[in-house]
Formats: structure tokens, sequence, C-alpha cells
């Protein structure tokens, strides 16, 4: 049963009471992702790497909800920072390939 409604007003709450919680605000993001409303994941996502940059599966999803939005650049831009991060990853390089498709 997908409750992603629910996710998010419970995801809402705990960064009300500890909003420097990257991992929240990247578990917020997808869900937003699922919910295609890729503005405000990308919000949320911001709020991740703002906290933790170093985190190059933020990164990544923001990259993808660039992509959704056609805003290839960005996304691109996005997807070097995560193969900046980790470079030694599956290979990165095709996946920002995928902004330019």
């Amino acid at each position: 049963m997908e409750r992603y409604d629910e996710a998010i007003a419970s995801l809402d709450c705990a960064l009300q009471i500890r909003p420097n919680r990257s991992q929240a605000w990247y578990n917020r993001g997808l869900v937003l992702l699922q919910l295609e409303r890729y503005e405000e994941a990308i919000a949320s996502f911001d709020r991740s790497i703002l906290i933790r940059s170093d985190e190059y599966q933020a990164w990544y999803f923001r990259g993808w909800a660039l992509l959704q939005l056609r805003r290839n650049d960005e996304a691109s831009d996005c997807f070097d920072k995560m193969i900046q991060i980790k470079p030694n990853g599956t290979d990165l390089s095709s996946i920002r390939q995928l902004a330019y498709v």
C-alpha cells in the first residue's frame, strides 16, 4: 500500500524537531519523486546537500528530478558532482550521459 502523503507528513514532523537531519531531507526527496513532485523533491535534496554536501545519492536523485523537468544542463552538473564524490562507483560516467539523451 502506497502511503506517500503519510510518509511526507511523518518526515515533516521529524524535521520540525531536528531540521538538520540530512537523511530525513533525502528521504523526503525520494518520496516526492515517487509522487512526481519534482520541484519539491529538488528542494528537499538541496536541503540534504546543504547539510551534507558529500551525499552522492542526493546529488544523483536531484539530477534525476531535474531530468524529469528537462533541465538537462543542471542535471549534468549534479551527475558530475556525484562522480566527483564517488569516482569508483559503477559506471557513473554513463549516468551523466542521461542528461544528453
